[in-house]
Protein backbone atom coordinates (compact mmCIF):
# COMPACT_ATOMS: atom_id res chain seq x y z
CA UNK A 1 0.00 0.00 0.00
CA UNK A 2 1.39 3.53 -0.04
CA UNK A 3 1.37 3.87 3.61
CA UNK A 4 4.42 1.04 2.97
CA UNK A 5 6.12 3.12 0.61
CA UNK A 6 8.89 5.69 1.94
CA UNK A 7 7.36 9.49 2.37
CA UNK A 8 10.43 10.26 -0.64
CA UNK A 9 8.57 7.92 -3.00
CA UNK A 10 5.04 9.15 -1.94
CA UNK A 11 6.52 12.96 -2.76
CA UNK A 12 7.99 12.06 -5.80
CA UNK A 13 4.40 10.26 -7.16
CA UNK A 14 2.57 13.56 -5.75
CA UNK A 15 4.62 16.42 -7.83
CA UNK A 16 3.00 15.08 -11.04
CA UNK A 17 -0.69 15.49 -9.33
CA UNK A 18 -2.75 19.68 -9.28
CA UNK A 19 -2.42 20.94 -6.14
CA UNK A 20 -5.92 20.53 -4.80
CA UNK A 21 -5.59 16.80 -5.83
CA UNK A 22 -2.82 16.58 -3.28
CA UNK A 23 -4.67 18.48 -0.54
CA UNK A 24 -7.33 16.33 -1.33
CA UNK A 25 -5.32 13.01 -0.88
CA UNK A 26 -3.69 14.70 2.56
CA UNK A 27 -7.94 14.17 3.73
CA UNK A 28 -7.55 10.14 3.41
CA UNK A 29 -4.65 9.41 5.99
CA UNK A 30 -2.90 10.52 8.65
CA UNK A 31 0.71 9.91 7.37
CA UNK A 32 -0.06 12.21 4.27
CA UNK A 33 -1.76 15.11 5.80
CA UNK A 34 1.12 15.08 7.98
CA UNK A 35 3.53 14.93 4.81
CA UNK A 36 1.70 17.31 2.55
CA UNK A 37 0.40 19.80 5.75
CA UNK A 38 2.57 19.13 9.04
CA UNK A 39 5.64 18.61 6.34
CA UNK A 40 4.58 21.42 4.61
CA UNK A 41 7.96 23.33 3.66
CA UNK A 42 9.87 19.69 3.04
CA UNK A 43 7.17 18.38 0.09
CA UNK A 44 6.11 22.61 -1.38
CA UNK A 45 9.27 24.19 -1.04
CA UNK A 46 11.99 21.43 -2.03
CA UNK A 47 10.11 19.34 -4.06
CA UNK A 48 6.77 21.01 -6.12
CA UNK A 49 7.70 24.07 -6.43
CA UNK A 50 10.43 22.82 -8.90
CA UNK A 51 7.34 22.18 -11.42
CA UNK A 52 7.33 26.35 -11.63
CA UNK A 53 9.91 29.11 -12.11
CA UNK A 54 9.36 30.58 -9.38
CA UNK A 55 11.55 33.34 -7.97
CA UNK A 56 14.16 32.93 -5.22
CA UNK A 57 12.29 35.40 -2.75
CA UNK A 58 9.23 33.14 -2.98
CA UNK A 59 10.69 29.73 -2.74
CA UNK A 60 12.86 31.34 0.32
CA UNK A 61 10.29 33.71 2.48
CA UNK A 62 6.62 32.11 1.85
CA UNK A 63 4.68 29.83 3.98
CA UNK A 64 3.98 25.86 3.11
CA UNK A 65 0.46 27.03 2.92
CA UNK A 66 1.57 30.41 0.53
CA UNK A 67 3.36 28.31 -1.82
CA UNK A 68 0.32 26.01 -1.92
CA UNK A 69 -1.36 28.79 -3.36
CA UNK A 70 1.47 30.16 -5.90
CA UNK A 71 1.34 26.46 -7.38
CA UNK A 72 -2.21 26.20 -7.67
CA UNK A 73 -2.75 29.55 -9.16
CA UNK A 74 0.45 28.76 -11.72
CA UNK A 75 -1.85 25.66 -13.30
CA UNK A 76 -5.39 27.59 -13.13
CA UNK A 77 -3.58 30.57 -14.99
CA UNK A 78 -2.36 27.95 -17.51
CA UNK A 79 -5.01 25.75 -17.98
CA UNK A 80 -8.05 28.04 -17.54
CA UNK A 81 -9.58 29.21 -20.37
CA UNK A 82 -12.06 32.13 -19.05
CA UNK A 83 -9.00 33.49 -16.93
CA UNK A 84 -9.57 37.22 -18.10
CA UNK A 85 -13.82 36.25 -17.83
CA UNK A 86 -15.53 37.17 -14.46
CA UNK A 87 -17.11 34.02 -15.14
CA UNK A 88 -13.28 32.43 -13.27
CA UNK A 89 -14.28 33.69 -9.81
CA UNK A 90 -17.82 31.30 -9.98
CA UNK A 91 -16.78 28.54 -11.96
CA UNK A 92 -12.73 28.28 -13.18
CA UNK A 93 -11.61 27.72 -9.65
CA UNK A 94 -10.49 24.16 -9.21
CA UNK A 95 -7.95 25.31 -6.00
CA UNK A 96 -9.91 24.82 -3.44
CA UNK A 97 -8.85 27.95 -2.26
CA UNK A 98 -11.84 30.15 -2.72
CA UNK A 99 -11.28 33.93 -2.55
CA UNK A 100 -7.67 33.64 -2.31
CA UNK A 101 -7.62 32.46 -6.18
CA UNK A 102 -9.57 34.72 -7.64
CA UNK A 103 -7.52 37.43 -9.41
CA UNK A 104 -9.09 40.94 -9.23
CA UNK A 105 -7.77 44.43 -8.81
CA UNK A 106 -4.78 45.10 -5.95
CA UNK A 107 -5.14 48.76 -6.36
CA UNK A 108 -6.86 51.23 -3.69
CA UNK A 109 -10.32 52.63 -5.96
CA UNK A 110 -11.03 56.64 -5.68
CA UNK A 111 -13.78 55.98 -3.63
CA UNK A 112 -11.69 54.23 -1.17
CA UNK A 113 -9.36 56.64 -1.31
CA UNK A 114 -12.19 59.27 -0.23
CA UNK A 115 -13.54 57.92 2.35
CA UNK A 116 -10.37 56.84 4.28
CA UNK A 117 -7.24 58.73 3.26
CA UNK A 118 -5.06 60.97 5.20
CA UNK A 119 -3.37 62.63 2.00
CA UNK A 120 -1.00 64.69 4.84
CA UNK A 121 0.54 61.54 6.73
CA UNK A 122 -0.41 58.46 4.28
CA UNK A 123 -0.38 57.60 0.47
CA UNK A 124 -1.07 54.90 -1.57
CA UNK A 125 1.08 55.95 -4.71
CA UNK A 126 3.84 58.67 -5.32
CA UNK A 127 5.56 60.51 -8.02
CA UNK A 128 8.97 61.42 -9.08
CA UNK A 129 7.21 64.76 -10.63
CA UNK A 130 4.15 65.98 -11.21
CA UNK A 131 3.18 69.02 -12.87
CA UNK A 132 -0.16 70.90 -11.21
CA UNK A 133 -1.65 70.37 -8.04
CA UNK A 134 -4.50 68.71 -9.11
CA UNK A 135 -2.69 66.33 -11.41
CA UNK A 136 -2.00 63.52 -8.55
CA UNK A 137 -1.16 60.23 -9.16
CA UNK A 138 -4.29 59.74 -7.00
CA UNK A 139 -5.73 59.94 -10.42
CA UNK A 140 -5.12 57.33 -12.29
CA UNK A 141 -6.13 54.76 -10.04
CA UNK A 142 -9.75 53.00 -10.72
CA UNK A 143 -13.11 55.01 -9.65
CA UNK A 144 -14.24 51.51 -8.09
CA UNK A 145 -12.28 48.64 -7.53
CA UNK A 146 -14.67 46.65 -9.96
CA UNK A 147 -13.67 48.79 -12.90
CA UNK A 148 -11.22 47.06 -14.78
CA UNK A 149 -11.74 45.18 -18.21
CA UNK A 150 -9.09 42.49 -18.25
CA UNK A 151 -10.32 41.04 -21.55
CA UNK A 152 -10.46 45.10 -22.81
CA UNK A 153 -6.60 45.69 -21.36
CA UNK A 154 -5.30 42.69 -22.84
CA UNK A 155 -6.20 43.52 -26.18
CA UNK A 156 -4.68 47.29 -25.87
CA UNK A 157 -8.20 48.97 -26.50
CA UNK A 158 -8.29 52.19 -25.59
CA UNK A 159 -10.86 53.91 -22.83
CA UNK A 160 -13.36 56.47 -24.29
CA UNK A 161 -14.37 58.01 -21.35
CA UNK A 162 -15.05 62.15 -20.48
CA UNK A 163 -11.93 63.31 -19.13
CA UNK A 164 -11.93 66.03 -15.92
CA UNK A 165 -9.01 67.32 -14.66
CA UNK A 166 -8.77 65.17 -12.08
CA UNK A 167 -8.49 62.38 -14.67
CA UNK A 168 -4.98 61.72 -14.85
CA UNK A 169 -1.43 62.53 -13.75
CA UNK A 170 1.11 64.81 -15.63
CA UNK A 171 5.10 65.02 -14.83
CA UNK A 172 6.54 68.34 -14.91
CA UNK A 173 8.03 69.30 -18.12
CA UNK A 174 11.69 68.28 -19.30
CA UNK A 175 13.59 69.98 -21.55
CA UNK A 176 14.90 66.72 -22.90
CA UNK A 177 13.04 63.72 -24.02
CA UNK A 178 15.15 61.05 -24.53
CA UNK A 179 14.74 57.18 -22.79
CA UNK A 180 18.53 57.79 -21.36
CA UNK A 181 17.57 61.68 -20.82
CA UNK A 182 14.62 61.43 -18.88
CA UNK A 183 12.81 59.21 -16.92
CA UNK A 184 9.66 59.15 -14.40
CA UNK A 185 8.82 56.63 -11.61
CA UNK A 186 5.32 55.38 -10.59
CA UNK A 187 5.09 54.03 -6.95
CA UNK A 188 2.16 52.14 -6.07
CA UNK A 189 1.40 50.18 -2.91
CA UNK A 190 -1.59 47.78 -2.71
CA UNK A 191 -4.80 47.73 -1.21
CA UNK A 192 -4.62 43.92 0.28
CA UNK A 193 -0.98 44.14 1.46
CA UNK A 194 1.18 40.94 0.22
CA UNK A 195 -0.34 39.60 -3.10
CA UNK A 196 0.59 36.88 -5.88
CA UNK A 197 0.67 40.10 -8.76
CA UNK A 198 -0.21 38.61 -11.97
CA UNK A 199 -1.45 40.97 -14.76
CA UNK A 200 0.03 45.05 -14.44
CA UNK A 201 -1.53 47.68 -16.95
CA UNK A 202 -0.45 51.32 -17.96
CA UNK A 203 -2.70 54.15 -20.54
CA UNK A 204 -0.89 56.75 -22.08
CA UNK A 205 -2.92 60.33 -21.79
CA UNK A 206 -4.29 61.54 -25.17
CA UNK A 207 -4.56 65.11 -25.13
CA UNK A 208 -7.84 66.27 -23.52
CA UNK A 209 -8.02 69.26 -26.41
CA UNK A 210 -7.47 66.50 -29.01
CA UNK A 211 -11.35 65.94 -29.06
CA UNK A 212 -11.78 69.75 -29.49
CA UNK A 213 -9.00 69.98 -32.34
CA UNK A 214 -10.90 67.48 -34.32
CA UNK A 215 -14.28 69.13 -34.01
CA UNK A 216 -12.77 72.65 -35.44
CA UNK A 217 -10.65 70.87 -38.18
CA UNK A 218 -7.33 70.84 -36.56
CA UNK A 219 -4.24 69.25 -38.38
CA UNK A 220 -3.54 65.51 -37.56
CA UNK A 221 -0.02 65.79 -35.90
CA UNK A 222 -2.26 67.70 -32.83
CA UNK A 223 -5.42 65.13 -33.09
CA UNK A 224 -3.07 61.99 -31.92
CA UNK A 225 -0.80 63.99 -29.16
CA UNK A 226 -0.46 61.30 -26.81
CA UNK A 227 1.92 62.24 -23.79
CA UNK A 228 3.41 58.71 -24.00
CA UNK A 229 6.90 57.27 -23.46
CA UNK A 230 9.38 54.88 -25.97
CA UNK A 231 10.06 52.62 -22.93
CA UNK A 232 9.10 51.47 -19.68
CA UNK A 233 10.66 49.15 -16.70
CA UNK A 234 8.42 47.49 -13.96
CA UNK A 235 9.74 46.43 -10.52
CA UNK A 236 7.86 44.44 -7.73
CA UNK A 237 9.21 44.57 -4.35
CA UNK A 238 7.58 43.24 -1.07
CA UNK A 239 8.61 45.76 1.41
CA UNK A 240 8.05 45.57 5.19
CA UNK A 241 5.11 47.24 6.98
CA UNK A 242 6.85 50.09 9.01
CA UNK A 243 3.42 49.65 11.87
CA UNK A 244 4.17 46.04 11.81
CA UNK A 245 0.46 45.76 10.84
CA UNK A 246 -1.40 43.28 8.99
CA UNK A 247 -0.23 41.41 5.80
CA UNK A 248 -3.39 42.07 4.08
CA UNK A 249 -4.34 45.50 4.79
CA UNK A 250 -3.20 48.63 2.33
CA UNK A 251 0.68 49.36 1.91
CA UNK A 252 0.78 53.29 2.99
CA UNK A 253 3.60 54.97 2.79
CA UNK A 254 3.30 57.30 6.07
CA UNK A 255 5.24 60.67 6.21
CA UNK A 256 7.79 59.07 8.79
CA UNK A 257 8.54 55.91 6.04
CA UNK A 258 9.93 58.74 3.58
CA UNK A 259 11.59 60.91 6.68
CA UNK A 260 10.21 63.53 6.51
CA UNK A 261 7.16 65.95 8.45
CA UNK A 262 3.94 65.79 7.47
CA UNK A 263 3.58 68.87 5.87
CA UNK A 264 7.04 68.16 3.73
CA UNK A 265 5.54 64.58 2.57
CA UNK A 266 2.39 66.20 1.57
CA UNK A 267 3.75 69.03 -1.12
CA UNK A 268 7.38 68.62 -1.36
CA UNK A 269 8.50 70.96 -3.72
CA UNK A 270 10.98 71.25 -6.48
CA UNK A 271 10.47 74.51 -8.70
CA UNK A 272 7.09 75.16 -7.62
CA UNK A 273 6.35 71.76 -8.57
CA UNK A 274 5.84 68.49 -6.36
CA UNK A 275 8.39 65.76 -6.13
CA UNK A 276 8.64 62.86 -4.63
CA UNK A 277 11.73 61.23 -6.25
CA UNK A 278 13.93 61.34 -2.99
CA UNK A 279 11.03 59.87 -0.87
CA UNK A 280 10.70 57.10 -3.31
CA UNK A 281 14.66 56.34 -3.48
CA UNK A 282 14.23 56.48 0.40
CA UNK A 283 12.01 53.87 0.92
CA UNK A 284 13.19 51.63 -1.96
CA UNK A 285 17.14 51.94 -0.80
CA UNK A 286 18.03 48.67 0.55
CA UNK A 287 15.22 46.72 -0.73
CA UNK A 288 15.71 44.03 -3.79
CA UNK A 289 13.04 43.52 -6.01
CA UNK A 290 11.42 40.40 -6.52
CA UNK A 291 10.65 40.94 -9.75
CA UNK A 292 12.69 43.18 -12.29
CA UNK A 293 11.72 43.03 -15.53
CA UNK A 294 13.96 44.30 -18.83
CA UNK A 295 13.51 48.54 -20.40
CA UNK A 296 10.53 47.45 -22.99
CA UNK A 297 9.99 49.02 -25.97
CA UNK A 298 6.31 50.26 -26.27
CA UNK A 299 6.78 52.50 -29.05
CA UNK A 300 4.65 49.86 -31.54
CA UNK A 301 2.12 50.16 -28.84
CA UNK A 302 0.19 52.96 -30.49
CA UNK A 303 -2.10 56.08 -29.26
CA UNK A 304 -3.50 56.07 -25.99
CA UNK A 305 -4.28 52.15 -26.18
CA UNK A 306 -3.20 49.78 -22.67
CA UNK A 307 -0.07 48.83 -22.39
CA UNK A 308 -0.42 45.23 -21.01
CA UNK A 309 2.39 43.20 -18.44
CA UNK A 310 2.05 39.66 -18.01
CA UNK A 311 4.46 39.20 -14.31
CA UNK A 312 5.52 35.90 -13.62
CA UNK A 313 4.11 33.19 -11.51
CA UNK A 314 4.59 33.72 -8.23
CA UNK A 315 5.62 36.86 -7.77
CA UNK A 316 4.63 38.12 -4.54
CA UNK A 317 4.61 41.62 -3.42
CA UNK A 318 3.21 45.28 -2.10
CA UNK A 319 4.80 47.57 -4.08
CA UNK A 320 4.57 48.29 -7.77
CA UNK A 321 6.92 51.00 -10.07
CA UNK A 322 6.66 51.93 -13.04
CA UNK A 323 9.84 53.69 -14.93
CA UNK A 324 9.20 55.26 -17.99
CA UNK A 325 11.96 56.32 -20.00
CA UNK A 326 11.66 59.35 -21.94
CA UNK A 327 8.88 61.90 -23.09
CA UNK A 328 7.29 61.73 -26.53
CA UNK A 329 5.53 65.17 -27.00
CA UNK A 330 5.47 68.35 -26.24
CA UNK A 331 2.14 70.55 -25.26
CA UNK A 332 3.48 73.72 -26.94
CA UNK A 333 6.77 74.21 -28.62
CA UNK A 334 7.99 75.76 -26.13
CA UNK A 335 6.12 73.76 -22.96
CA UNK A 336 8.94 71.00 -22.62
CA UNK A 337 8.05 67.25 -22.85
CA UNK A 338 5.97 65.55 -20.74
CA UNK A 339 4.86 62.17 -19.60
CA UNK A 340 0.99 61.94 -18.78
CA UNK A 341 -0.88 58.79 -17.65
CA UNK A 342 -4.52 58.11 -17.37
CA UNK A 343 -5.02 54.91 -15.79
CA UNK A 344 -2.85 52.33 -14.08
CA UNK A 345 -4.26 49.10 -12.88
CA UNK A 346 -3.04 45.90 -11.02
CA UNK A 347 -4.26 42.58 -10.66
CA UNK A 348 -3.71 39.76 -8.37
CA UNK A 349 -5.04 37.34 -5.59
CA UNK A 350 -4.59 38.30 -1.79
CA UNK A 351 -1.71 35.90 -0.25
CA UNK A 352 -3.79 33.81 2.59
CA UNK A 353 -1.83 35.22 5.68
CA UNK A 354 -1.57 33.72 8.99
CA UNK A 355 -5.19 34.63 10.33
CA UNK A 356 -6.49 33.73 7.15
CA UNK A 357 -5.05 30.09 6.93
CA UNK A 358 -6.57 29.54 10.42
CA UNK A 359 -9.71 29.13 7.90
CA UNK A 360 -8.52 25.93 5.86
CA UNK A 361 -7.02 23.62 8.90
Amino acid sequence: TIHSLPDEVVMHAFVYLEPLDVLNSACTSRAIYKMVNSNGDLFWRNKYCKNFAFCYATITHASARQLQQCCALALSRKSCHNWLAETYRKEGDMTGLGQYSWPHSILLSKNEIKEEYSWQSERICLSSSQDRDEEVLENVLPMQSTDDDWEQIVAGDSIRARRRRDCWWSSAPSSLKGPTETKEQLFFGTRCGKAIITDVAIKALKDPTSSWIELLGGDIESRNKVYSWPRISIKIYCLPREDNGDDASPFLVTSSMAGLSNDDFRSLRSRNRITHVDCIEHILNGNEPVYDSPIMDVRKNTGDSWQYFKIPDGCIGNVITFTLWGKDDQQFPDSGYYACVERVAARGVPLITETSEETFD
